[in-house]
């Protein structure tokens, strides 16, 4: 579609020419640019020197042949406009740009937002994804994220897996990808919740079970519904399984009269287990003879347990269960 004429901006100009115009030839410029509103622009040895707008334009150039741009310029261009709307964010714009010597005051362009707060704020959380995603969430990250509050609620996934690990959901030829960590939180989109239910409500605003339609990754190339560690874990509470040194006499036999709870921080990660009183370790729904064999079901590799777990003290102080074996608290209790 053409455009009107008097859609333009800028209706006439000229550029680059001697100030010696002004001063000799004075019915030309009264003729073409008397009266007329515009920018222009003063050169000296062709370095740009001041820019200015002006609703007459003929009398604010000869008003510079006096002021403190006198002897500053040699040659001028001239931009003439239709109407003076937007004349000042035009000459603001132009002083930023160019920013030349002749121009003192600092201009603003009212009405427009500068964007440099919001890239920084974007650039510094897709650097906390990325590092999240490298290498786990620190402490203090953790502390920055949102978390979604579920009154009374703790993590439904909690004990379900033993390190962190990544889960999707493909909907609609979109790939979702979270991050489940071993006390049973979901972090997803610089959000924590505490179910993956949650955590599939929140992509589509309406209630969803998340069991059904989050996977994670079992073997390489074989991802699973999170509902088949549920059903594991089921199946796992009903046989009441005992793992894997099967024959051998729980190790912490006769050292506790009661159940007594017992724990492990690794990694920021609080693993917490009982020590039952014929000496056998629960922990995550199995049943382990030796505290060591229930630390390598954290770590996938040989641990020595005994100096891993710890149980509360009598005065009070959580000691490693080692100190059993050395006899400072052989007696049960």
């Amino acid at each position: 579609m053409a455009k009107k004429r008097g859609d333009d901006l800028v209706v006439q100009h000229v550029e680059k020419m001697s100030r010696k115009l002004l001063e000799t030839h004075h019915g030309l410029v009264r003729e073409y640019i008397g009266g007329r509103v515009g920018l222009y622009a003063l050169y000296n040895k062709k370095q740009l020197h001041y820019v200015g707008l002006a609703s007459n334009l003929r009398s604010r150039l000869t008003t510079h042949f006096r002021d403190r741009h006198g002897d500053a310029w040699d040659t001028f261009s001239l931009y003439l406009t239709g109407t003076a709307e937007h004349l000042r964010e035009l000459e603001a714009l132009l002083i930023r740009v160019a920013k030349p010597k002749g121009n003192r005051s600092k201009t603003k362009l009212p009405g427009s937002h500068d964007l440099q707060r919001h890239f920084k704020r974007f650039i510094k959380e897709r650097n906390e994804r990325e590092l999240t995603e490298l290498f786990g969430v620190s402490g203090a990250a953790a502390r920055r994220l949102r978390q979604v509050p579920v009154k009374g609620k703790a993590p439904t996934l909690a004990g379900y897996i033993t390190k962190k690990t990544r889960i999707q959901w493909e909907r609609r030829d979109q790939t979702y990808r979270a991050w489940l960590f071993p006390d049973g939180k979901i972090q997803f989109k610089g959000k924590l919740f505490n179910s993956p239910s949650l955590a599939a409500s929140h992509i589509t605003k309406r209630a969803m079970s998340g069991w059904h339609v989050w996977r994670f990754e079992s073997s390489p190339g074989k991802w699973e519904r999170l509902d088949s560690l549920r059903k594991e874990s089921k199946a796992r509470k009903g046989k009441a399984s005992i793992s894997p040194s099967k024959g051998r006499a729980p190790t912490l036999e006769g050292y506790f009269s009661k159940r007594t709870p017992i724990r492990w921080l690794r990694k920021d990660t609080t693993y917490k287990a009982a020590v039952l009183k014929d000496g056998r370790v629960q922990f995550q729904g199995r049943m382990f003879t030796s505290p060591s064999s229930a630390a390598s079901h954290v770590t996938k590799r040989a641990m020595n347990g005994w100096d891993c777990w710890r149980f509360e003290a009598p005065d009070g102080e959580w000691v490693k269960l080692d100190r059993l074996r050395k006899g400072s608290d052989r007696k049960p209790h």
